[in-house]
Parts: structure tokens; sequence; C-alpha cells
């Protein structure tokens, strides 16, 4: 199991609707295309930045790595959106 969390400046955000408009719609996008679980962690009275906490299981190890790669690169290529970057933790139980 891998837990992490990436941090993003959302470049179109005038307000804290604006923020929570693009991070709803990116949370989404995410959690039906890698079927991760998803939520917005930090930077919550920030109406430019935001933390997303993630976390996705696997059975072996290189799956969660690749599914990380594809996760990075998908938020990477949103226009809306900067990313900063991504810390992960593996978790073995």
């Amino acid at each position: 199991m891998i837990a992490g969390k990436c941090d993003i400046i959302i470049r179109e955000a005038n307000s804290l609707k604006d923020k929570r408009r693009v991070v709803k719609s990116l949370m989404e996008k995410l959690r039906s295309r890698f079927q991760i679980s998803i939520i917005e962690s930090g930077n919550n009275e920030l109406w430019q930045r935001c933390e997303l906490g993630f976390a996705m299981c696997s059975i072996n190890k290189s799956a969660n790595l690749d599914k990380l790669q594809k996760i990075e690169t998908f938020i990477d290529l949103d226009p809306r959106v900067d990313l900063i970057g991504i810390e992960m933790d593996e978790l073995v139980l």
C-alpha cells in the first residue's frame, strides 16, 4: 500500500469557490481513473494552493510505483494546475 500527498498550484483560481471547483473535478477524475482514495488534506485556506492526500493498494510494489507515475503524469498534464511535488510512503501490511 502506498500513502502519499501532492502539492499543486491552481492557476485559474481567483477565489476559494474557483479552487473548490478545480480541486473537486481533479479529485473525481483521479478517483475514477486510478481507483485511489483521495482527499484535500491541506492548504484549505489558500485559494491558489492545494495539498491532496491519497492511498492506493496493489499486490506488488512495481504496480503501485507504475500507478504513482501515471498519477503524476496525469496531474502534470492538467492545464488548470501546476504540480509542485509528490511525496509517498510505502506501508507494508
